[in-house]
């Protein structure tokens, strides 16, 4: 699959519960904080330093991204992010996106 194919799916299929958010805020403070920083504004340590800065995840852009383009762009990759599907699994995934969403109006 790619990321246009997930982009298919409107709505993550992991509940978004308290639990799923949380561990996809630890998941996402080990795998994306480098580039993404805390806050996930794009402004992380190494991001800062990148040619193509990484996207500000909270921005409304990315938040009107349905989950599976989300989902699809961690598993699969993007322009200048490389893929995590060997490093997360794919309900991993779902719960970093889930968090993602929690951070809505940031």
């Amino acid at each position: 699959m790619t990321r246009i194919d997930t982009s298919k799916i409107r709505q993550s299929p992991v509940p978004a519960t308290s639990g799923s958010i949380a561990r996809g805020r630890e998941l996402f403070q080990i795998y994306c904080t480098a580039c993404h920083g805390q806050q996930a504004k794009g402004k992380g340590p190494v991001g800062v330093k990148m040619t193509i800065p990484p996207t500000d995840l909270t921005s409304a852009s990315v938040q009107a991204w349905t989950d599976g383009y989300l989902y699809g762009t961690i598993r699969y990759g993007g322009v200048a992010m490389p893929s995590f599907a060997a490093s997360l699994s794919a309900p991993e995934t779902w719960a970093v996106v889930n968090y993602l969403r929690s951070l809505r109006g940031q």
